[in-house]
C-alpha cells in the first residue's frame, strides 16, 4: 500500500514524464516496501543542506492514478529531508521530475545514482537486482542497463542468498562486502555463517573494526 496523508492538497499543474516541477512535500508519498535503502544516511544534515543550498537534484516520482499524489521513485532522502525541513519551520517545496511507474524502471532507478546521491550499500544492491531478475532480467539485461561488470552483478546476486546474519554483519561494518563474497566462493555453504562469526570474533579479539584478509587466513586454516 502507498503511504497517504490527510491533508489539503494543492493545485497541481498537469505534468508529463520528464517535466520539472515543484510540489508540495505533503502530496509525495512511498510505496511501503518497495524501496531496497534501508540505510538512509544522516537526514538532518541533508535537510540543513537543503534549507541553506536548496534542494540541488531533484526526486523522481509518478502520479498515482485518479489522485493528486506522486509516489516516490528515486530520492527517498531527499524527501525525508525536505519534510524535515518543513516540519522545522521552513517552507520547502519538492523539486521533482516525472518518471516511469513500470516496477522494473523504478528497481533500476534505485541504483543508477548520479553525483551527491548517497548510493546503495551492497546488500540493498544486491536485494535490487534479485528483484530485477524475478522480473525476468537477465545478468547481462542488468549489465547493460547500470553499467556495471557482469562479475559485479554475479557477485551482488551471491551476496542476495547469503543468511541474514552475514548480512547485518557487512550492513553494521564488521565484515565487507567483498570479504564476505571471497569467503562465499572458498567455503562450505552450511559453515558460512560459522567462518564468519570466528573471524568477526577474532578481530575484535584484536581490537580490529573489521575483518581483515590476515583474520580470515587464520580462521580458515
Amino acid at each position: 500500500d502507498v503511504e497517504t496523508n490527510d491533508v489539503e492538497t494543492i493545485q497541481i499543474v498537469n505534468t508529463k514524464r520528464g517535466d520539472l516541477f515543484w510540489i508540495d512535500h505533503r502530496n509525495v508519498v512511498i510505496e511501503e516496501g518497495f524501496n531496497c535503502r534501508e540505510d538512509y544516511g544522516d537526514i538532518e544534515a541533508l535537510a540543513q543542506s537543503i534549507i541553506t543550498n536548496g534542494q540541488l537534484e531533484p526526486i523522481l516520482v509518478f502520479k498515482k492514478r485518479g489522485e493528486e499524489k506522486y509516489v516516490v521513485i528515486e530520492g527517498h532522502r531527499r524527501r525525508l529531508a525536505v519534510n524535515l525541513a518543513n516540519e522545522l519551520g521552513h517552507t520547502i517545496m519538492l523539486k521533482a521530475i516525472i518518471g516511469s511507474a513500470n516496477p522494473e524502471d523504478r528497481l533500476f532507478a534505485q541504483v543508477i545514482t548520479g553525483t551527491g546521491k548517497l548510493p546503495l550499500n551492497p546488500i540493498e544492491t544486491a536485494e535490487v537486482f534479485k528483484r530485477l531478475t524475478l522480473h525476468g532480467y537477465t545478468v547481462e539485461q542488468i549489465v547493460a542497463r547500470v553499467g556495471k561488470s557482469g562479475g559485479h552483478v554475479y557477485n551482488m546476486l551471491r551476496l542476495a542468498e547469503v543468511p541474514i546474519k552475514v548480512k547485518n554483519a557487512i550492513t553494521s561494518g564488521e565484515i565487507a562486502a567483498t570479504t564476505v563474497m571471497q569467503l562465499v566462493r572458498n567455503t562450505d555453504e552450511d559453515k558460512l555463517v560459522e567462518v564468519i562469526e570466528q573471524a568477526i570474533s577474532v578481530s575484535k579479539a584484536s581490537g580490529e573494526k573489521r575483518v581483515t584478509n590476515k583474520t580470515v587466513s587464520v580462521v580458515t586454516k
